[in-house]
């Protein structure tokens, strides 16, 4: 049976061509969904670095305000140049570590 499905395929030239279309329509839908599986998986990683950048903003201000209200407790008590001469102590100590 399969013999006279093939000789009449070969015949017409119909099976040959239709396996094609099949191979192609296949192909294209194996990329797409390639693609989509892509796109899905560069939306969650997008989503999270938002998120972490929210955190990490966050946390940038938080030190900020910490550090200013640091600045005005130092300043208040002692000279500006007895400041700048106790941060370059501590960057030359952290810059050595």
């Amino acid at each position: 049976m399969q013999e006279k499905v093939d000789t009449l395929q070969d015949e017409f030239c119909e099976g040959k061509v239709i396996d094609e279309d099949e191979a192609r329509n296949l192909m294209a839908a194996t990329a797409l969904k390639f693609c989509k599986d892509t796109l899905d998986h560069l939306q969650e990683t997008q989503e999270k670095a938002v998120v972490e950048a929210e955190v990490e903003e966050n946390r940038i201000k938080d030190a900020r305000g910490k550090l200013d209200a640091l600045k005005q407790v130092f300043l208040s008590n002692e000279s500006s140049g007895e400041v700048s001469r106790i941060a370059e102590e501590r960057a030359k100590k952290w810059s050595q570590n």
